[in-house]
């Protein structure tokens, strides 16, 4: 929101904006190069945020904030309506699915603590893996390893191995970093990828090592960090 006064001081202005997202899903043609025209998968009129799929691809993983706050929702595919996975207070963002498919990870709060939590793919109650407040994002490799960004008071990103079922582990790498440049995992669990102006930086994931670097043709800087917008 924003306001202005007008020169009297008797009348002001106001600007307000709403942000509304959508999931929309579309079939890949033979061999994958193209898509049809995409649907939209939730008709509610709330802001939905997609994350993952469940492992047999017959649903989508979920943020949205229909009922007020942001919650942790599944939606399959032939649906029209999402089901709610956690019910809990506060915010929960940042849902994946776990590397055996039988569990979802995400950001959100339990008795008090905010932290990484599990709840199972079919809906149920949360468990706190671990505490942190400066979650920047993580992610899971079908293969097993996950990993997790987090961000340090001296404005570097601290990448480390993550057990879904143990918590955090092993430091992996870190930087200094302005700008929103957290990794992805490999398919294989094999390596690291992280967006920078013009290039794609690979790291090996058992030593944090840069591998290979890929430039990026007309590549420009991403949008410098100020807060988590999810």
């Amino acid at each position: 929101r924003r306001g202005s006064l007008t020169t009297d001081g008797r009348r002001l202005a106001l600007v307000r904006t709403l942000r509304q997202r959508d999931v929309y899903i579309a079939e890949t043609g033979t061999g994958g190069h193209h898509a049809v025209v995409p649907r939209r998968l939730t008709p509610d009129l709330g802001d939905d945020y997609p994350t993952a799929w469940t492992r047999d691809s017959k649903a989508v993983i979920l943020t949205s904030d229909r009922n007020g706050s942001s919650n942790v929702f599944a939606q399959e595919i032939d649906k029209l309506s999402a089901k709610q996975l956690v019910h809990g207070p506060g915010r929960q963002i940042l849902p994946r699915v776990a590397p055996d498919g039988d569990d979802i990870l995400f950001y959100g709060r339990e008795a008090g603590k905010r932290g990484l939590m599990r709840v199972p793919v079919s809906g149920g109650a949360a468990e706190l893996l671990f505490e942190t407040l400066n979650v920047a994002d993580f992610r899971c490799s079908p293969a097993g390893p996950c990993i997790i960004a987090e961000f340090q008071r001296d404005r570097r990103i601290v990448v480390s191995a993550l057990d879904p079922r143990k918590g955090k582990g092993r430091e992996i790498y870190r930087e200094a970093s302005g700008r929103i440049v957290t990794p992805d995992i490999s398919p294989d669990g094999r390596f690291l990828a992280t967006p920078s102006p013009t290039k794609i930086v690979v790291r090996s994931f058992a030593t944090g090592f840069v591998v290979r670097e890929i430039d990026v043709r007309h590549g420009t800087a991403p949008t410098r960090l100020t807060s988590l917008d999810y």
